[in-house]
């Protein structure tokens, strides 16, 4: 498995656990402890009200579909996988963007259950919208 951690500073960061959750198939969000705020992606410190005081929980990765896009013109490293579909669910009170099941419009309508699942390329990880 490549390690994500030489493409950027996060192999010594406060999140790095959610970097290493996504590679294990675990999608993490934080929550301060202090004012209850949720982040998706995770933080280490609440932009609310500042404090570092913030824990990282497990999310349950079901979740509504608020909206969608079908991308037709990439950017250049996608362009084999034209036409790119992208869409953002609502899980737990946090909003998750993934790559949606289909290419096909006709087959995604708001509001339907997805779950998120994180998955490792050798370059990247991304998170699919799966169908239940």
């Amino acid at each position: 498995m490549e390690d994500f951690s030489k493409f950027s500073a996060i192999k010594d960061s406060k999140v790095t656990k959610f970097i290493e959750g996504l590679k294990e198939g675990k999608i993490y969000y934080s929550k301060c402890r202090k004012c209850n705020v949720k982040y998706y992606p995770p933080v280490s410190d609440c932009r609310n009200c500042y404090s570092d005081d913030v824990e990282f929980l497990e999310l349950n990765p079901v979740g509504e579909l608020l909206t969608f896009t079908i991308i037709h013109y990439p950017p250049a490293r996608f362009e084999k996988e034209t036409p790119v579909s992208i869409g953002i669910i609502e899980a737990e009170g946090v909003k998750i963007m993934g790559n949606l099941f289909t290419k096909d419009p006709e087959g995604v309508k708001i509001g339907m259950k997805l779950k998120a699942i994180p998955k490792v390329y050798d370059d990247r990880i991304t998170i699919i919208l799966e169908k239940l």
